[in-house]
């Protein structure tokens, strides 16, 4: 089984005068928000840890997702979203960055019986790289035994 990885962070931040079009752009396509993301001190992190291969193919997404224009600034958490979000990329593992991330998809119904892996923010004082490295070390070890799991289970039946 291919497993699909939807990943949230908090809400994303761009300085002010920030081109309307980029951010909305930022918000609707996959490709564009991963090019942005990882330009990010956080996403930078996040790329580092997981390696080029698996952040291409982990959905990042934002549980807020109105921009604000300051890293200390947070906007409403977007329940609908969310939702949408896990209807549309049907993850069977959901990553959450923060705490804000994690309790919004903790309170998501679709989320209910979909595996959760939760991590401090990216960005988190007191947190380092090699913390960031054992959290993606676990979920690439969950992803290989997932997927180790359904050629035992196809073994099996034969």
């Amino acid at each position: 089984m291919k497993v699909k990885i939807a990943a949230f962070m908090p809400n994303p931040w761009f300085p002010p005068g920030t081109d309307e079009q980029l951010i909305y752009a930022y918000r609707t396509k996959q490709d564009v928000h991963q090019d942005l993301f990882k330009a990010t001190d956080a996403g930078y992190r996040l790329k580092q840890a997981f390696g080029d291969d698996m952040f291409k193919q982990i959905h990042w997404a934002n549980v807020a997702p109105e921009a604000v224009d300051h890293p200390k600034k947070r906007s409403p958490i977007d329940m609908k979203h969310v939702e949408g979000i896990l209807s549309v990329v049907r993850p069977n593992l959901i990553l959450t960055f923060g705490e804000v991330a994690r309790q919004a998809v903790t309170d998501s119904i679709m989320a209910m019986r979909i595996k959760q892996m939760n991590c401090h923010h990216p960005n988190a004082r007191y947190k380092f790289q090699t913390d960031l490295d054992y959290f993606a070390q676990q979920v690439w070890d969950y992803v290989l035994m997932m997927e180790r799991k359904d050629e035992f289970t196809k073994a099996d039946k034969e």
